[in-house]
């Protein structure tokens, strides 16, 4: 039996004077409601599924899987490059400059479909982390390069 998984990884660029100083790799929890809609697009009822928006929150609350909402929705990025880039994987890419979320980030989830707007709180969350990054003091800009994978396993 072929086993199909859906993971996603965050390589988290910070940026200075247009050089990279710092790189992250971070792997996710893919939300119950990603795994839906994955199933749903195989019976023709998945609503679009587009990777539309990053969006970053204060609240350090544990992930699960059964998340639907980051805890606390602060501000949303949209994504700047998305693309299929080889069998079963996807990129997806945000940026924020360091003027931008001066704030305490604790988490981060992307949301996609037609409901996903710049609006907090709406959209499918396919995914969330807990990452911790203060913005108030000496910030950086960040690019944030995401990896969606479907594979046999």
């Amino acid at each position: 039996m072929i086993n199909i998984t859906h993971k996603g990884e965050w390589e988290i660029q910070h940026i200075k004077d247009g050089e990279i100083i710092k790189k992250e790799f971070v792997k996710n929890i893919v939300t119950n409601l990603s795994l839906d809609e994955w199933a749903d697009a195989l019976t023709g009822s998945a609503s679009d599924i587009e990777i539309k928006y990053m969006a970053l929150g204060t609240n350090g609350t544990t992930v699960t899987a059964a998340d639907t909402q980051l805890g606390t929705d602060v501000s949303r990025i949209a994504d700047i490059s998305l693309s299929r880039v080889s069998t079963g994987q996807t990129r997806s890419e945000f940026e924020i400059t360091d003027a931008q979320a001066l704030f305490e980030i604790e988490e981060m989830g992307v949301f996609c479909g037609s409901t996903a707007t710049t609006s907090f709180n709406t959209g499918l969350m396919l995914s969330r982390i807990n990452w911790n990054l203060d913005r108030t003091s000496n910030p950086t800009s960040i690019r944030f390069i995401r990896r969606d994978t479907l594979e046999r396993k």
